[in-house]
C-alpha cells in the first residue's frame, strides 16, 4: 500500500511539474507576444513622430514663401529708403553749391 501511495505520489508531482512547464510556458509565449505588440506599438509611434505629415510640410513651405516674400518687402523697402536719402543729399549738395556760387557772384 505503501508503494502504491508512494507511486501515486510521484505520478502526481511528474503530472503537476508537466503542468507546470506547460503553463509557465504557454505564459512566456503570452508575455512575448504582449512584448512585441508593445515594442511594434512603441517602434511606430516613434516613426509617427519623426515623419511631418503633409499639412504641416504644407504649413511649413507657406511660411518659408511668407518669410521670403516678407524678406523681399523688407529689401525693396531699404532699397527705396536709402535711393531717397541719396536724393535727399544730392539735392542738399546742390543747393550748397548754388549757395556758394550765389555768394561768389555777390562777393
Amino acid at each position: 500500500m505503501k508503494l502504491v501511495k508512494n507511486m501515486i505520489r510521484l505520478l502526481l508531482s511528474e503530472y503537476f511539474s508537466r503542468y507546470k512547464e506547460k503553463t509557465l510556458e504557454d505564459l512566456k509565449r503570452r508575455r512575448d507576444g504582449y512584448d512585441a505588440i508593445y515594442e511594434t506599438t512603441r517602434y511606430e509611434k516613434m516613426i509617427i513622430f519623426r515623419r511631418p505629415t503633409t499639412a504641416e510640410l504644407l504649413d511649413a513651405e507657406e511660411r518659408k514663401l511668407r518669410e521670403e516674400s516678407e524678406m523681399l518687402e523688407r529689401l525693396r523697402r531699404e532699397k527705396l529708403e536709402k535711393e531717397r536719402r541719396e536724393k535727399e543729399e544730392e539735392e542738399r549738395r546742390r543747393r550748397l553749391e548754388e549757395e556758394a556760387k550765389s555768394k561768389e557772384l555777390v562777393n
